[in-house]
C-alpha cells in the first residue's frame, strides 16, 4: 500500500520516498505553505487507501532563503 500511496504522490509531483518503514514527502518549498502542503499529501495517500505513518521535511539547507 505505501508503494502505491508514494507513486500517486508522485503523479501528483511530490517528491515521495519510504525511509525507514514511513513514507516521507521531501518539501522544498516556501515555510508558509508547509502545513496546507502535509495536509494535501495527506489526503492524497489516504484517497489511495494508506492509513500508516506519514512524515514531511524540508530539504532547504540551513540558512536558505525560503
Amino acid at each position: 500500500m505505501r508503494e502505491k500511496a508514494i507513486e500517486n504522490l508522485k503523479e501528483y509531483g511530490y517528491k515521495a520516498i519510504e525511509e525507514n518503514g514511513v513514507l516521507m514527502i521531501l518539501y522544498d518549498g516556501p515555510e508558509k505553505a508547509f502545513n496546507k502542503v502535509f495536509a494535501n499529501a495527506c489526503a492524497i495517500a489516504k484517497s489511495t487507501g494508506y492509513k500508516a505513518s506519514i512524515g514531511m521535511r524540508s530539504t532547504k539547507k540551513e540558512g536558505e532563503a525560503n
